[in-house]
């Protein structure tokens, strides 16, 4: 394995920890209750479905992307 791939590999594998480490600590809080009227809007099923697969085909990318 040359030097760039290995330190590729351990950059995505460190990414790839940090961002558990995150869910973990900071994402699994409960958000509190709002304290008003006001309703935040979330994504719909569309612009859900175009993000996944603008990360699958970049994932996707990236591991292939080595060889």
């Amino acid at each position: 394995m040359s030097g760039f791939q290995l330190y590729a590999t351990v950059g995505i594998v460190a990414a790839v920890l940090a961002a558990a480490v995150h869910y973990v600590l900071v994402a699994r809080r409960r958000p509190r209750a709002p304290r008003g009227p006001r309703i935040v809007r979330r994504y719909n099923l569309w612009q859900r479905l175009v993000h996944l697969a603008l990360t699958s085909s970049f994932l996707a990318l990236a591991a292939t992307g080595f060889y």
